[in-house]
Order: C-alpha cells, then structure tokens, then sequence
C-alpha cells in the first residue's frame, strides 16, 4: 500500500497519457494477482463468468454499490481497474470513494445469481432492500 500511494503521488501534474500508464502498471504489479486470488475464493470451483446482481461494500461506512452484470468477475476486474484509473471512469460515485481509500477497503459479494433477463428487475430489488441509491453509491 505504501508503495502505490508513492505512485500515486508522483502521478500529480504529469500528462494524462503518462498518468494512464502508470495507472495500468500499477494494476499489473500490484492489483492483477490480488484480484485473481479473490475471483478464485469468491467463485471456488466453478467459472467467475456467473450472471446476477453483486454488492460492493465499503468497509469503513458500510455504504454500498449493487450492480448487475452478465459476468460478475469481469464486471468486478472493470471496477477496480476504473477506480484504480487502470481505465477511463465513467460517472459513478463508486469510484472515487475506492480511489480515495482504496479498494482493499471494499468487500465484493454475489447476493443472488439470475437470468439475464431478469437482472433490471433484481438489481432495482437489490437497490431498494440496500437503500443503495439514497445512502449508497448506485445512481441508476
């Protein structure tokens, strides 16, 4: 951790190009392996490609993210890799609250695994029963 923080800080004022750069060997020495080992405890003995609505949590506030996705272990790695800056962030409060405290500091969960064409459906379920989109971090 005290390593990337001294990335992270030298990253401050140089271009975006190089930040980007950084950002993604940052992901590769640090995050990539981590990130398998919890895919491979999350999703023992079976594929992380599993369909359904997730919880990220913030452990310090307990405030949380539901999401969905078609692949829950690709979803988590685009996550991370967002909240890191490994790749371009989109609007999500989500991020910048990892960024800021890292994202050691969030749990990942498969809180109901589902068809696809039942994911908006549980996932506005899932928000609701969290009060995710009041007190948490989901938007949609």
């Amino acid at each position: 951790i005290q390593e990337i923080n001294k990335l992270e800080a030298a990253v401050v004022g140089i271009s975006p190009l190089a930040e980007s750069a950084i950002h993604k060997v940052i992901w590769k020495i640090y995050y990539e392996k981590a990130f398998t080992d919890l895919l491979g405890r999350v999703f023992t003995n079976r594929s992380s490609d599993v369909c359904g609505i997730y919880k990220i949590t913030n452990i310090q506030n307990k405030m949380c993210y539901i999401g969905q996705a078609v692949n829950i272990g690709d979803r988590w790695r685009q996550h991370i890799k967002r909240a890191i800056g490994a790749e371009e962030r989109t609007n999500n409060k989500l991020y910048p609250a990892m960024d800021r405290i890292g994202p050691w500091n969030f749990t990942f969960d498969i809180i109901e695994e589902c068809p696809r064409d039942a994911l908006n459906k549980r996932e506005d379920y899932w928000q609701d029963f969290y009060h995710a989109k009041d007190y948490g971090y989901s938007i949609k």
